[in-house]
């Protein structure tokens, strides 16, 4: 922040038309001498004609600036949800022959784990991206890569949750919007922000690697972590539950 005369807050407020007058004609007097604060007051002002116009226009009238901007990463949702359903589908045509729906659905949820990292940062477009990449990128973790490594995985956790999510940080970087959350991404002349994300995801996965490593010595001492083959010929209902389903 540029100067002390004018918080952040003042700024937000001052886009969002919520001073006093007096105090609305000194933040222009300011924004005319601080022309960092002044560009980063028009990229919010267009952005919010921008929310105005691709999303409910009531919304837009009676919702304060700010809190447009939060909607807006919930507005994202259905949008990376479609793209990564459509990813998924039209990849799975091309290499099985047909979609099923168990991809498609695959899919949707690829695409809600893709837009956790990216919610509130990025745009529609960069959304729509990001989705099909996830929806791609997790079919073939799903299917290739799992059968390359051969590792055991009957929910696809992996495939999906963990290599969806890795997509969506890492593009992130790419496609973020200083005007929707301060920082500019790869798109907008700022490719630091992608090693700053590869940054994240690494740390995260010697975390969550070490962590889930801790929890399988532990669990393994206390109940193992896999019951015998014949029990998972015979099913698991009947054999730890005693119930099945008739």
């Amino acid at each position: 922040m540029s100067g002390l005369a004018v918080t952040e807050a003042e700024l937000h407020a001052h886009v969002d038309g919520l001073l006093p007058e007096a105090r609305r004609i000194e933040i222009e007097q300011y924004l005319a001498t601080h022309l960092e604060d002044a560009q980063r007051v028009r990229a919010w002002r267009e952005q919010n004609e921008a929310l105005r116009a691709w999303f409910d226009p009531v919304l837009a009238e009676s919702t304060p600036a700010r809190l447009r901007r939060t909607a807006s990463g919930s507005r994202m949702l259905p949008l990376m949800r479609y793209a990564a359903v459509l990813g998924w589908m039209f990849i799975e045509w091309i290499m099985a022959g047909k979609p099923s729906v168990l991809g498609a659905i695959s899919g949707a949820v690829a695409g809600l784990v893709a837009i956790t990292p990216a919610s509130g940062y990025v745009g529609p477009v960069g959304s729509l991206w990001i989705g099909a990449a996830a929806g791609v990128g997790c079919f073939f973790a799903a299917t290739t890569l799992k059968k390359a490594i051969g590792y055991d995985d009957s929910l696809d956790a992996f495939g999906v949750h963990a290599i969806g999510g890795i997509i969506g940080a890492l593009l992130t970087g790419v496609f973020a919007l200083k005007a929707v959350c301060g920082t500019s991404g790869l798109l907008e002349g700022n490719p630091g922000q992608v090693l700053i994300q590869l940054e994240g995801i690494t740390a995260t996965i010697v975390w969550t690697a070490v962590a889930t490593f801790v929890i399988l010595i532990i669990t393994n001492i206390l109940t193992g972590v896999r019951v015998s083959q014949a029990v998972e010929i015979e099913g698991l209902d009947i054999n730890l539950h005693g119930e099945v389903v008739q």
